[in-house]
């Protein structure tokens, strides 16, 4: 199913269906993605944002507001609450999360204009695949599909797929590994903000079409029509992929090399300055997890580093001496744990500075706010 055509009109009225369908979602479903417009408040009038999702579901708003809330519920799990309203970069990825899958974005485009995305599983290890890996694999591949829907082509047009899947997949197959790949490949299709308009599956093992027959079983028809499976070898089916308009030849010498890209995304360069001014202004954007942010409300209370002020720094190491003490000594006291706390986990006591910044509190402001919880334990 293709994207309707996009005019102004059309449009607005999409956006305004999107808002009223994310809120109308349950509180469970919302509970992510409040905690993302809590960091980040101008998040609900991110209009590119909004798009990306409508454009993933051909402008079904009630079902790309779902696909929103599941979005930022897997980035809560994936990344945590500290990336959870930023853009994911480089940066936020480990040596293991780059090595985990072997994806890339080829500079080639199909006929169409679609962004071609080449998976090659030839030295994917299924059988010593965990948790931690799937986790790694995950993040990987969420890098490269939000960077890749950065650009409006493949928003509209979608994404067209090739996975390249050579050996023995057929005994592969077998094991829970890779069911529990699959599954969470899936998984990530439905939170991401993209579409695959076009599938081919490339193989050398001919057993392997009984597993394909099992796979498409479990998709959508709209993504069965779509399938398309080339068998052979490397050289085979570059020419069978050339019968579809795509460069097969430079796939498997680009596929030799890890997910390591050479360039940054624009955003992601812009994102980096966004750093280096925030450094400047002394504005925090993305407060760490053991900071503590100052001010009233459930939101604030359920930020790990508030919990964790309130049940490990007060409540275990200085409840007992804080109420021994005498008035001099609470305030000693204050001013120790506030030091502590930043000395050991580099928390910092912060609060709101304009929609989308925080700034650190002056130190009688920080003594007031753990005064306050000593004095509620």
């Amino acid at each position: 199913v293709g994207s309707p055509e996009e005019t102004p009109e059309f449009i607005e009225e999409r956006l305004k269906q999107f808002d009223t369908a994310v809120s109308l979602l349950s509180k469970v479903k919302r509970k992510a993605l409040d905690r993302a417009i809590f960091f980040k408040p101008s998040l609900p009038q991110d209009r590119k944002l909004k798009l990306k999702f409508l454009r993933a579901d051909c402008y079904d708003a009630r079902k790309a507001a779902e696909r929103m809330a599941k979005h930022f519920t897997a980035k809560l799990d994936l990344f945590g609450e500290e990336k959870l309203a930023k853009r994911i970069t480089l940066d936020d990825l480990s040596e293991d999360d780059l090595a985990s899958l072997n994806v890339k974005t080829v500079h080639d485009k199909d006929p169409v204009g679609r962004p071609v995305w080449f998976f090659d599983f030839s030295k994917q290890d299924f059988e010593n695949m965990d948790a931690k890996v799937l986790g790694s694999m995950s993040r990987c591949l969420w890098h490269q599909a939000m960077a890749c829907v950065e650009d409006e082509t493949a928003q509209i047009k979608g994404i067209c797929s090739i996975s390249y899947c050579p050996g023995d997949l057929f005994r592969l197959s077998r094991q829970s590994n890779l069911s529990e790949f699959m599954a969470t490949t899936k998984h990530l299709v439905s939170c991401l903000p993209y579409r695959v308009s076009s599938l081919h599956f490339c193989y050398d093992d001919p057993r392997v079409r009984f597993v394909l027959s099992s796979l498409r079983n479990t998709m959508g028809k709209a993504i069965r029509l779509r399938i398309r499976t080339h068998v052979g070898t490397q050289i085979e089916i570059a020419y069978s992929l050339m019968t579809f308009g795509i460069n097969g030849r430079n796939l498997f010498h680009a596929s030799r090399h890890n997910y390591i890209p050479l360039h940054r995304t624009r955003e992601e360069l812009q994102e980096k300055e966004k750093k280096e001014e925030e450094a400047k202004s002394g504005i925090i954007l993305h407060p760490n997890p053991h900071d503590v942010l100052v001010g009233r409300g459930r939101p604030y209370l359920d930020h790990f580093g508030n919990r964790r002020l309130a049940d490990y720094w007060v409540g275990e190491r200085y409840l007992e001496r804080y109420r021994e003490g005498n008035r001099f000594q609470k305030t000693c006291l204050l001013l120790e744990t506030i030091a502590s706390l930043y000395d050991e986990e580099g928390g910092r006591f912060l609060q709101k500075s304009g929609n989308d910044g925080w700034v650190v509190v002056s130190e009688k402001m920080a003594r007031e706010k753990v005064a306050k919880v000593f004095r509620f334990r």
